[in-house]
């Protein structure tokens, strides 16, 4: 799940597109062809799967993400009488999922994650020296076991912060682009990017 290309751009034409109607409600419960639920997986799980992680960096959280939108989807096939279902179409869904669900958590006043962040000394400057944060994510990104080392530190990063992370250093959209897509002031992204770095760095001992 890191690939090098950014989704910023399937996140800017997703947000663009109208949400999709709901289906039409059924008089009785549907249950999924289960042949089909494998055949979906199998062609577009990966793909969804990572469109939600890239933007949450939550193994959980895209699990459930991506849960939900093929719930969705076989729920539309069934009601829409085997309706063909687009590997395009599921992804764009995860990534508007996944931006709902930052866009929510970025609504709520700063969380704090004051534990997360460097110690500071009586002077008010850091009490040890801490690395530029380009450097220290390059260095972290050393080798696979380091890969798995910065995505469990990443989990433990609140969504507010974790997503403006995401958004900002992974997928490097503009500051102003995330402001507008998470509903929040620019002031805001740069305060919460910032304490997401330093509590990132904290956590990854650099």
């Amino acid at each position: 799940m890191n690939p090098s290309s950014t989704l910023w751009p399937l996140v800017r034409s997703a947000l663009a597109e109208p949400d999709e109607a709901p289906a039409a409600p059924s008089p009785a419960p549907v249950t999924a062809d289960a042949e089909l639920r494998e055949r979906l997986l199998a062609v577009h799980g990966l793909a969804v799967l990572n469109a939600a992680w890239r933007l949450l960096r939550h193994r959980k959280e895209a699990i459930d993400v991506a849960e939900n939108v093929f719930r969705s989807a076989l729920r539309r096939v069934a009601a829409t009488n085997g309706s063909a279902v687009a590997g395009a179409a599921l992804e764009t869904s995860a990534v508007k999922a996944a931006i709902e669900k930052i866009r929510a958590e970025s609504a709520a006043p700063d969380k704090d994650c004051s534990r997360l962040l460097p110690a500071f000394d009586s002077s008010g400057h850091f009490a040890r020296p801490v690395q530029p944060w380009a450097g220290a994510v390059t260095a972290a990104l050393k080798g696979s076991a380091s890969h798995e080392r910065l995505w469990a530190a990443l989990e433990q990063l609140p969504l507010q912060y974790r997503g403006v992370l995401a958004l900002r250093d992974f997928e490097r959209a503009e500051t102003r682009e995330v402001a507008a897509v998470l509903g929040v002031s620019e002031e805001t992204v740069k305060r919460r990017l910032n304490s997401a770095r330093l509590a990132l760095l904290t956590l990854l001992g650099t």
